[in-house]
């Protein structure tokens, strides 16, 4: 099955099709990363907000902090795919810590669209999902990686069912992988985005009544907690802005639109939608005024 947004993935990347038509830029790309100091991702102490926490769970944010500095779209180059098909287009429209790109493929009149996506541990498989291990272990300065840290590279096609073309451009993957550094969220980013780069679990500084916090629940773009009235979620990510909430959540936009990078062309806003950056919260337990109260602190934080 298909994500939440999946649909819309398709929708939209066609309507980019549409309005940013133009002849191919010949050459082939440079790998902008090729000397990154892989002691970056790691490197620092990690921020715990001034709350308790073990140590497993300090090396479990560890991990978390690492996905974020990885430039998920530097990981879908034209080199990485070249095996596989043409690069058109890269996006991160959907979620932060994941990367859809659209291939021309030899032989097929239709562009197929990709999602690359960064997990924390790998998720059940379905259809023709493959998932590439990635070994955050081996870098620079990386901590013991506790049990229920299994990073992962998720790929599956959006909006089509070819498992042969899916197990293709993840053995791609994963020989870039294995034979390259990993590319840095820095300033040669393939697809910049400021809150991209923030800990949605910075908001516990915000916060005065924080009764726990679930470091095992959470993830690289989503913060679980308790407050003294109940569960909450944080969520950072890209949202439609025509898009209502849902019932008893909030969303503050914190940022520009995002658009989609046409390769040879440049960034192109998807058209008829406009997607910025947002922070997300909800709770099924609180009353929709604290969701609100907790979502205009976090605005101030992130904005």
């Amino acid at each position: 099955m298909l994500r939440p947004g999946r649909s819309l993935a398709v929708a939209l990347t066609a309507a980019t099709l549409v309005t940013s038509c133009s002849d191919p830029v010949g050459g082939r790309p440079v790998l902008a990363h090729d000397t990154a100091d892989q002691s970056f991702f790691f490197a620092g102490d990690v921020p715990t907000y001034g709350r308790q926490v073990s140590d497993v769970d300090v090396a479990d944010l560890a991990y978390l902090r690492a996905l974020r500095r990885i430039d998920v779209c530097g990981l879908v180059t034209g080199d990485t795919l070249a095996s596989v098909g043409q690069l058109i287009s890269v996006g991160t429209l959907f979620a932060f810590d994941e990367c859809d790109a659209e291939l021309k493929i030899s032989g097929v009149s239709e562009r197929r669209l990709v999602s690359v996506e960064l997990e924390i541990s790998a998720t059940a498989s379905s259809g023709c999902q493959v998932s590439v291990p990635l070994p955050l272990n081996a870098l620079p300065g990386a901590a013991p990686q506790p049990d229920r840290v299994q990073p992962t590279v998720r790929v599956e096609l959006i909006g089509a069912d070819d498992c042969g073309l899916t197990r293709r451009i993840a053995d791609a993957l994963a020989e870039r992988l294995g034979s390259q550094p990993l590319p840095p969220r820095d300033g040669a980013v393939t697809y910049p985005s400021q809150l991209a780069e923030r800990d949605p679990c910075e908001v516990l500084a915000r916060l005065d009544d924080v009764a726990s916090w679930d470091v095992a629940g959470s993830g690289p773009y989503r913060c679980r907690l308790r407050t003294r009235a109940g569960a909450v979620g944080v969520r950072l990510q890209p949202h439609v802005v025509d898009n209502g909430p849902a019932a008893c959540s909030a969303v503050s936009f914190v940022g520009g639109p995002m658009r989609r990078r046409v390769i040879g062309v440049g960034y192109v806003d998807p058209a008829d939608v406009v997607i910025r950056p947002a922070v997300v919260v909800d709770s099924d337990e609180l009353d929709c005024g604290a969701v609100a109260g907790i979502a205009t602190q976090a605005a101030r934080l992130y904005g």
